[in-house]
């Protein structure tokens, strides 16, 4: 799939009848634009004219909230909550100026995907609750000029909303960076009922349907990663469940509804750019598609997980992933929907802002653990460091930067240090207690370092004694450790 000759072939069943026929493979298809759209002011603006005007009417104060240097760090991460805490579009601009920002946020997606997201900005705060952010280095009345070259890039988040558009060809990434959608609706439900977003799941379902059952048993992976865990890994990375190179043609065919089906949702440039994208690293062949075996579920309420295998018949597949050497794709469904996006040209080129250190070798959830906690340690002095083993990023082997800091804490944590007595910590902090060369007693008081949201759980730390707030934050704090540092002594499990 990944020759030349296959190319126009791979692209046609990707994104065949485009437009259109965008909601081909839907069961449902195209529903028309969203009620909140009313009149669509400024409909006839494409995204640059939009973009052109919106710069012209920003006041100082308004720029200096809203734009943000074209390196700035936060432009790496992504999640299904705003990035930056405010302002809110409504209250940052003033009519004309949302208008605008509602024609930029149209101008990101397909009327396929106005639909989808309808429920998204209308019942989770509005679109006048999100953030609107612009990444560029140019000057008042040249933003539009700087996105035509690939230099500047618009990002709304919110409530389970990250788009973006521009900056594609400078950044190496598909949408110009990872993106993120969710909704509320069908929470803990059978196949989120209700929810817009169900037709990707089942289109994955098709998917998985369509296989054979030794396919299918090379599908299911007992648990998933971290669900912000989608940084691509390169053609050296580790993949999990069935190779869609290795399937039937029936199935390589669902395999490609499915894609269409997820990419049906944004607008025709850049589901071409996903294809290409794909294309350059090894093709539709060389993605990987799972399923996990604690998210299958059954319309009466039984689980995958919980039945003996005599007993298993088909399920409903509520979270599942799609990766390969330069996508990744991440839909969780249970108990209601968070997904996510990240696709690139170049996996090497990912990390974006100031390079702090460079890895040989790729770093898996366990190292990355292994580092959070060495990092809090260093800071606070703290006898033990604790982060839980679903850490929210992983590390691929180049440079390490500004950028992936702020993936590997996308919450922009603070740190604490708690006081707590070997019998009151959790299983998992003993556990880390012994990775780190400490035998806890029972009676003794420890100093734990962690970050604030960690501290407060205690059916995942414990019950501290009490909690002390630190002066830096974890990304500062992790920034400063790394620069300059040897990674490899993270490969080794020692503490």
């Amino acid at each position: 799939m990944g020759t030349t000759g296959e190319i126009g072939l791979s692209r046609r069943a990707f994104l065949g009848g485009i437009g259109a026929g965008a909601g081909l493979v839907l069961a449902g298809g195209t529903s028309g634009l969203p009620r909140w759209l009313g009149g669509r002011a400024y409909a006839d603006l494409d995204n640059a004219s939009c973009l052109a005007r919106l710069d012209a009417s920003l006041s100082p104060r308004q720029r200096a909230l809203t734009v943000h240097p074209w390196d700035h760090p936060s432009r790496q991460i992504t999640n299904t909550i705003a990035i930056f805490k405010g302002p809110h579009i409504g209250t940052l601009f003033d009519a004309d100026q949302v208008a605008l920002v509602r024609r930029l946020y149209e101008t990101m997606l397909s009327e396929q995907g106005l639909s989808w997201f309808e429920n998204t900005v209308t019942l989770e705060g509005k679109l006048e609750g999100c953030v609107l952010a612009i990444f560029g280095d140019q000057g008042p009345g040249e933003l539009a000029s700087a996105a035509a070259r690939g230099r500047a890039q618009t990002m709304i988040t919110g409530a389970h909303l990250m788009l973006r558009k521009g900056g594609a060809a400078a950044s190496g990434y598909v949408f110009g960076g990872p993106i993120a959608y969710g909704q509320q609706i069908g929470n803990g439900e059978f196949r989120v009922r209700g929810n817009a977003f169900a037709v990707h799941g089942d289109a994955l379902n098709r998917f998985y349907e369509s296989l054979g059952p030794n396919e299918r048993v090379a599908s299911i992976v007992p648990s998933p990663p971290h669900e912000l865990m989608i940084q691509p890994q390169g053609a050296e990375g580790e993949f999990e469940g069935i190779a869609v190179g290795t399937v039937s043609p029936a199935a390589r065919e669902r395999a490609i509804e499915l894609l269409e089906t997820v990419f049906a949702a944004y607008e025709p440039e850049a589901r071409s750019d996903a294809v290409a994208a794909i294309e350059e690293n090894g093709g539709i062949d060389s993605l990987h598609v799972a399923v996990y075996a604690g998210h299958g579920h059954y319309e009466d309420g039984g689980h995958y997980g919980d039945l003996s295998a005599a007993a298993r018949e088909l399920p409903y597949w509520q979270v599942w992933r799609i990766e390969g050497p330069g996508c990744v794709v991440h839909f969780k469904g249970d108990p209601h929907v968070h997904a996510y996006i990240d696709i690139v040209r170049d996996p090497a080129r990912q990390n974006i802002g100031e390079v702090l250190t460079r890895t040989a070798a790729p770093l898996r959830p366990a190292a990355v653990r292994r580092m959070l906690t060495a990092a809090l340690r260093h800071e606070t002095e703290a006898t033990l460091a604790y982060y839980p083993s679903e850490v929210p990023a992983r590390v691929r082997a180049g440079d390490v930067t500004a950028g992936l800091v702020h993936t590997l804490d996308p919450f922009d944590e603070r740190i604490v240090v708690a006081r707590i007595h070997g019998a009151a910590m959790s299983a998992d902090v003993r556990a880390q207690a012994e990775a780190q060369g400490v035998v806890v007693e029972s009676g003794r008081e420890y100093r734990v370092a962690t970050v604030s949201y960690w501290a407060g759980r205690e059916d995942v730390f414990g019950q501290p004694d009490r909690v002390d707030s630190w002066d830096r934050p974890m990304r500062e704090a992790l920034a400063a450790y790394l620069r300059g540092r040897d990674l490899g002594v993270f490969h080794v499990p020692a503490g």
